[in-house]
């Protein structure tokens, strides 16, 4: 029987490394822990990714977009007024834009969001398609009607469903601004990490070489050429201590004497054109 403890005091007393303890799993990498080239993105919402709902989100915030600006050609770029306020351009660009931020939505994102929403298996996965998908949203849709509807309501801002229109396009563009800005960042800032850092000195050259070709994927690189490989020389096989009953007393003697100990394997080689032995 346990007297006077109770499960939380038996929990502050385990050891550090016991599965019991806190500082087992405080000290444990995450699941899906991100390698040097995942890129990622991040958003606040982090209790959405939790529950693998930010590719729908994704999906439903714009699948709204579109349709606000749908609406919103319907309702008012369309009529003569607006006509008469932006000229012929305006309105037909409107309209093709609409045509092309449908097929990306319906072909690629949408795709893509759903994909990472029902078969991805990795958060990495998940974050790449979502990532993917919002590109092509932000490059596509979002930079034509920000800039569209900033000129509509510069020149006419009377018409409420342009106005509604503008704030859906401002917020997407700064959405999907700040995720590729962030996301841009992080993998550039990965890349030249990776290819203009210096690499730490190692007391060996051998060692120093065989650590960064293991921490890129590789093995331990060949001789270059013109020099030779790494060698051993081995010495001849050491003597039994069994004396056969035919030998003479003086190969007795010189067998069983400690003063001819078998010699150590020598380790000799050429690396980098610097010779060295062990």
């Amino acid at each position: 029987m346990d007297h006077g403890h109770t499960p939380a005091d038996r929990l502050r007393s385990a050891s550090p490394l016991s599965p019991g303890s806190g500082e087992y799993y405080k000290n444990m990498p995450p699941a899906d822990s991100q390698s040097p080239g995942d890129p990622g993105f991040f958003l606040p919402v982090w209790w959405l990714e939790e529950r693998q709902a930010i590719p729908m989100t994704c999906m439903a915030w714009w699948g709204v977009a579109i349709l606000i600006t749908l609406l919103n050609y319907l309702i008012w770029q369309k009529t003569d007024e607006a006509e008469a306020a932006y000229g012929e351009d305006l309105p037909r660009a409107y309209i093709a834009f609409i045509i092309l931020g449908m097929i990306v939505y319906f072909v690629i994102a949408a795709t893509l969001w759903f994909w990472a929403s029902r078969y991805s298996t990795t958060p990495s996965d998940r974050k790449n398609k979502t990532l993917w998908g919002i590109v092509a949203m932000w490059i596509l849709r979002d930079i034509p009607f920000w800039i569209m509807d900033y000129v509509a309501v510069e020149k006419n801002n009377d018409e409420a469903i342009q106005q509604i229109s503008f704030v859906i396009s401002t917020l997407s563009f700064l959405v999907g601004g700040v995720v590729v800005w962030v996301t841009y960042t992080y993998r550039m800032t990965s890349y030249l990490n990776r290819m203009y850092t210096p690499p730490a000195r190692h007391e060996s050259h051998f060692a120093h070489t065989g650590s960064v070709f293991a921490e890129r994927g590789g093995g331990i690189p060949s001789a270059p050429q013109g020099t030779a490989p790494l060698a051993m020389t081995l010495p001849p096989p050491a003597k039994s201590n069994h004396v056969p009953s035919f030998a003479s007393p003086m190969q007795q003697q010189q067998q069983l004497s400690p003063s001819h100990p078998s010699p150590a394997p020598i380790i000799t080689g050429n690396y980098g054109g610097t010779e060295w032995d062990v």
